[in-house]
């Protein structure tokens, strides 16, 4: 390559393995605590390239060290080159921090953890089996964070911050945010009107119980499931009835259960209690 037509860029890359080289070597020194040890071959003594490997130019610095005084006698047989002395370790024995409980309340919750063999994923497999981003699965994230409509734009811009979406994607999911709120059945739920809750925990006897967004006012509690999918299904509307029952044990005198399908531009109302 030297003699090539390449020869400049075959010594530019090689100026660049050399630095990248000298860089790696720089963090794994200056790492150490205690005691640095460093094993590498031995250069050859007939080589006609002396101080272009890094294992060469080690040993060339290794040797110049040794015209300083404290370092004089530090080089044994030309190979081994030793500065001070590894102190021997003495372990010490630390006093237990651990607290005894002797009176606790404990409840068995073995019977009520269940293995969930599906779930959302950031990520899901599109056209030609590719994964894609489920885009679905972020808007729900962003909606997790938006309680009135000047809360949109902020929510955008955290998925964009923590890497959930592109630039392109953010002013396509805001642009459609905006859209879907503006529907008249739900306008109201992001006007302020409502306090809002949204992924917050229901814990009943048996389960616990996640709607996406609860919304409160003095007359009525309207509980939403949100579905960014394209199908439809029973257990969506069992689901949201089952959250609209617990609401209504709590005492609210007015519950309405939704659905709102997202990309499908709809709202379904599935009960009032």
């Amino acid at each position: 390559m030297e003699k090539s037509y390449f020869k400049d860029l075959y010594y530019e890359e090689k100026v660049n393995y050399i630095i990248d080289s000298f860089n790696l070597i720089y963090v794994a020194f200056t790492r150490a605590k205690s005691v640095l040890m460093i094993t590498c071959p031995a250069p050859k003594t007939n080589s006609r390239n002396t101080g272009k490997s890094i294992d060469k130019l080690l040993h060339k610095s290794l040797i110049e060290l040794t015209g300083e005084e404290k370092f004089r006698n530090c080089f044994h047989d030309q190979n081994n080159f030793t500065f001070g002395e590894l102190s021997r370790y003495q372990s010490e024995e630390k006093p237990s921090e651990s607290i005894v409980i002797e009176n606790h309340r404990f409840n068995d919750f073995s019977e009520k953890l269940k293995l969930r063999t599906t779930g959302d994923d950031f990520l899901i497999e599109g056209e030609k089996s590719k994964s894609i981003k489920n885009t679905g699965k972020i808007i729900h994230d962003i909606l997790s964070e938006i309680e009135t409509e000047a809360d949109i734009e902020k929510a955008c811009a955290n998925a964009l911050h923590n890497g959930l979406i592109n630039e392109t994607e953010l002013k396509e999911i805001q642009t459609k945010l905006l859209k879907s709120i503006s529907n008249s059945q739900v306008y109201h739920w992001f006007d302020g009107t409502y306090t809002v809750l949204n992924e917050r925990s229901l814990l009943t006897e048996d389960r616990i119980l996640r709607p996406d967004r609860i919304m409160i006012s003095d007359d009525e509690v309207i509980v939403v499931d949100y579905k960014t999918g394209e199908k439809k299904s029973d257990k969506y509307n069992r689901q949201v009835k089952r959250y609209a029952r617990t609401l209504k044990e709590t005492g609210a005198k007015k519950i309405c259960g939704f659905l709102w399908y997202i990309n499908l531009e709809e709202v379904e109302k599935v009960c009032e209690m």
